[in-house]
């Protein structure tokens, strides 16, 4: 389940657990001074300290694993430490894993400055090492594949569902007027009805790079976190017991 973790507090997080969910994926945007000007309530009030709270609730009353997606941009990424530094100090590495999401600019108005160069490359691996060595796995970059939420019209495996209680094709489109696809009481309607309407995660996204940047962006970090990780590894599995 992804949740922006405000309102799952200890008494659901158990009730969910015993219902069968097993991971839950929380998305920030950055450190608390960043994050609490974007996250907010209805009366414009921050929500970091509440999610950790509750995070710190949930990550005591079940065995439930974390994702942590942390929204990547110039605006938050000085700073980033902080967040995984509180993150690694409530949830057992064991149980946490971490991706860097680089936010593109889906004609929302919203500029991000970090692209495919070598400052950024080293700024991630700084932070990746410092997950890593919490505990918390880091995955390596994967190509776009087929998502099971807007790949196929209708949906396959999953929806994505506004808080007014309309889905979807994606979350990119999610809110926008006439993008909505249904309603959770009847389902999606038709798919000749909402073809038109459906859009995949690639909906108009400015790119960070050239393929080619991309390419070799990716494979610099990628290789960082698997050094990180096999060290990391090294370093706390216990030596075999000598034979004789």
């Amino acid at each position: 389940m992804a949740t922006n973790r405000v309102l799952l507090h200890r008494r659901l997080a158990g009730e969910l657990s015993r219902a069968g969910l097993h991971r839950v994926q929380i998305t920030f945007d950055g450190a608390e001074s960043i994050h609490d000007t974007i996250r907010v309530t209805r009366n414009g009030r921050g929500t970091y300290a509440k999610i950790l709270r509750n995070l710190a609730q949930a990550a005591e009353e079940t065995d439930l694993s974390w994702h942590f997606r942390v929204n990547i941009s110039h605006h938050n990424l000085d700073g980033s430490e902080k967040l995984i530094d509180d993150l690694g100090d409530i949830v057992p590495g064991e149980r946490a894993s971490l991706h860097l999401a680089l936010i593109d600019d889906s004609r929302l108005g919203y500029e991000n400055e970090v692209g495919y160069s070598p400052e950024y490359v080293h700024r991630l691996k700084e932070l990746h090492t410092q997950a890593i060595a919490y505990g918390m796995h880091v995955p390596l970059s994967e190509p776009m594949t087929d998502c099971p939420y807007c790949s196929t019209v209708g949906g396959a495996e999953g929806a994505v569902v506004n808080a007014d209680g309309q889905p979807y094709s994606c979350w990119e489109n999610a809110g926008r007027e006439g993008r909505d696809t249904g309603d959770v009481a009847n389902g999606y309607r038709p798919a000749p009805d909402i073809q038109d309407k459906w859009v995949a995660c690639d909906f108009e996204i400015k790119s960070h790079g050239t393929q080619e940047a991309t390419r070799l962006f990716f494979e610099e970090v990628d290789a960082a976190v698997l050094d990180d990780t096999y060290a990391r590894r090294r370093s706390t599995t216990p030596a075999p017991s000598p034979t004789g």
